[in-house]
């Protein structure tokens, strides 16, 4: 009784002060607050609303009109925005809690599906398509490279990214070192902005696919709400965006690609030092080799007949360097 009274004072409070709705702002907010931290969905309010319209009609009977239908459509959304901020405010990519559930509700039946199995296909779709994305990657020119451990790790590790990021939705900040990360190794191969575009476009179409009829708008809203999330933090230490839009790398990964360009140049140097050192050591062993046969060779030739013992243990000497060699 005294949580519907107190209800009822509210909705009063709020209902008055529809043309000035800065008035109970902050008790609109705070009110909101409460409701999230009780652990109430975000699904309850319509319902809320749907009670209160039908408990007036019921009082009111034949005092009601069409005209307060207008009125109350017009004036629930005024009372409800900032009762529902705090419901949005604290999530990423604009999402509600209601909808954080979707999308992981989602993920779990992916999951059961097999996580490594969506994932290799998602790849082989995008590279397929992209071939000119997989040239930056170092297995791109690999033989059957689908069938490869190197294409599967890649898909695996991506899918296990997603993975953490859906799970900690509720707490993004938990989940950014890892972003992070990953999306200072893509800066590394080279991957820019319009890779990302082609990916996301790619990532929503899979979904739709692997739903089917199950599909609706508004799950491709929240899952393209959540690859905004990803992105935005992949892209976050890395890009700038001037007047005109264009996206360029920042200073710092711009000098952090420098560097692991020259890296990766100083690495295929040594690379390539250690097999000329290696090819010149055999060359060595086997210019040693026929030199110390031929002059065996020649100086028994040239003993022969004067010291006929001296050259047997020349031609033996002749047969062990061979048979080491």
């Amino acid at each position: 009784m005294d949580s519907a009274f107190v209800f009822m004072k509210g909705f009063t409070r709020a209902m008055n002060s529809v043309d000035n709705p800065e008035e109970v702002l902050n008790w609109s907010t705070d009110l909101g607050k409460r409701h999230k931290k009780k652990g109430i969905k975000l699904d309850y309010f319509p319902h809320a609303i749907e009670a209160v319209i039908e408990t007036l009609k019921y009082y009111m009977k034949e005092r009601w009109t069409p005209e307060h239908d207008e009125a109350f459509a017009i004036a629930f959304p005024i009372i409800a925005k900032p009762i529902l901020a705090p419901y949005k405010a604290e999530n990423p990519g604009g999402l509600t809690d209601g909808e954080i559930d979707d999308v992981q509700n989602n993920w779990k039946k992916i999951e059961e599906f097999g996580v490594e199995k969506v994932g290799l296909q998602l790849f082989r779709n995008f590279f397929s398509i992209n071939p000119e994305i997989l040239a930056l990657f170092p297995f791109a020119k690999t033989p059957n490279l689908y069938q490869t451990a190197e294409f599967r790790n890649l898909a695996v590790k991506i899918m296990r990214v997603f993975s953490k990021v859906i799970q900690g939705l509720t707490n993004i900040e938990s989940v950014k070192p890892l972003l992070s990360q990953r999306g200072n190794a893509h800066v590394g191969l080279g991957v820019v902005p319009e890779h990302y575009d082609a990916f996301g476009e790619l990532l929503i179409s899979e979904l739709s696919g692997f739903f089917g009829s199950d599909w609706t708008q508004k799950m491709e809203s929240n899952w393209v709400a959540v690859y905004g999330v990803i992105r935005e933090i992949f892209e976050a230490d890395h890009y700038k965006h001037d007047e005109d839009g264009n996206v360029t790398l920042n200073e710092h990964s711009e000098r952090n690609l420098l560097e692991n360009d020259y890296d990766k140049k100083s690495a295929a140097t040594a690379i390539v030092q250690e097999q000329r050192d290696q090819y010149l050591k055999v060359f060595r062993k086997e210019v040693d080799f026929h030199h110390k046969v031929a002059y065996r060779f020649e100086k028994a030739y040239r003993l022969g007949k004067k010291m006929p013992d001296r050259k047997g243990l020349l031609n033996i000497e002749i047969i062990d360097i061979i048979s080491d060699h």
